[in-house]
């Protein structure tokens, strides 16, 4: 039988986040954490997931439709010993996520996003033949 995973945030405070593991009708197991916690757990579950034989698709397909935040806070550092740009996103559910662009990748993306366009996705028009 599988396990169920159920959550609930203490409405009062909104501090704290249980989380219940069900089989049936009966919860076989409970933690109780705070953001920090949580934050640690995320952070360890994309860890454990980027490990997965499964790997998460380079590309979106076509239609496919994803949740985004609108106008999120971001910030761009260079690293000077790769001579790379980190650009840092933040999630309001994930936190911050950082990655790391080369120069070429940096113009690219600023050139996409200039022109409303994706470089991937005219890269999959291209391959598939519909232009």
């Amino acid at each position: 039988m599988s396990l169920d995973l159920r959550t609930h945030i203490d409405e009062s405070a909104k501090a704290k986040l249980t989380i219940e593991l069900w089989q049936g009708d009966k919860c076989v197991g409970c933690s109780e954490m705070d953001a920090d916690g949580l934050d640690r757990l995320i952070t360890h579950l994309a860890q454990q997931r980027e490990k997965l034989a499964k790997k998460i698709p380079m590309t979106l397909e076509n239609g496919e439709r994803i949740r985004g935040q609108r106008e999120p806070e971001w910030m761009c550092v260079f690293a000077k010993e790769t001579d790379d740009q980190v650009l840092a996103l933040r999630h309001s559910g994930f936190g911050w996520l950082g990655f790391q662009l080369s120069a070429k990748t940096a113009r690219a993306m600023a050139t996409a996003l200039l022109n409303g366009s994706s470089r991937k996705l005219g890269e999959i028009i291209e391959r598939r033949g519909l232009r």
